[in-house]
């Protein structure tokens, strides 16, 4: 497993946050058509949270950390139900781990993508700050990003 150098990701983040609204949806329509079932399951959060407004903030950080393994010279393998079922089976208990011993350490030695946690991080904490989002927003992105990171890095491959 690979990690995402910073260079990488700032990489991403310049070339996501300068498309225009008609290419940022090219692109993110491009991922949902090569990773169809990944995408479900990440937006279906939406729906086990009950957060409409979840689905933007999940598709950027999507779009984000693609682009950033893509910038690594990484690509990624078809998620399927079973890479997901084997996944969460894993993340579940890391999560119960991590909340018995509040170790981050736990999660990044999980995700093993310690740039991208940090910029995820950053990121929503920002969000926070700056009254965009709620405590329960940010628990949410936190989740489900992390189980994005986690999963990208599972299926992740020199290109």
């Amino acid at each position: 497993m690979e990690q995402i150098k910073i260079e990488n990701i700032e990489a991403a983040v310049k070339k996501i946050d300068a498309m225009d609204e008609a290419a940022l949806e090219r692109y993110s329509e491009t991922l949902v058509l090569s990773q169809e079932t990944f995408v479900g399951y990440v937006l279906s959060s939406s729906i086990e949270f009950n957060n409409d407004d979840l689905v933007n903030h999940l598709m950027y950080y999507f779009n984000i950390f693609h682009e950033s393994f893509a910038q690594q010279g990484l690509q990624l393998s078809t998620v399927t139900e079973e890479i997901i079922a084997e996944f969460e089976t894993s993340y579940f208990d890391v999560l119960d781990e991590y909340q018995e011993s509040e170790d981050f350490d736990v999660i990044l030695s999980f995700t093993n993508q310690p740039g991208l946690m940090e910029f995820m991080l950053g990121e929503i904490n920002y969000d926070l700050d700056e009254g965009n989002i709620d405590d329960d927003m940010m628990d949410q992105i936190f989740l489900v990003g992390t189980a994005i990171i986690g999963l990208m890095t599972k299926v992740s491959t020199k290109a």
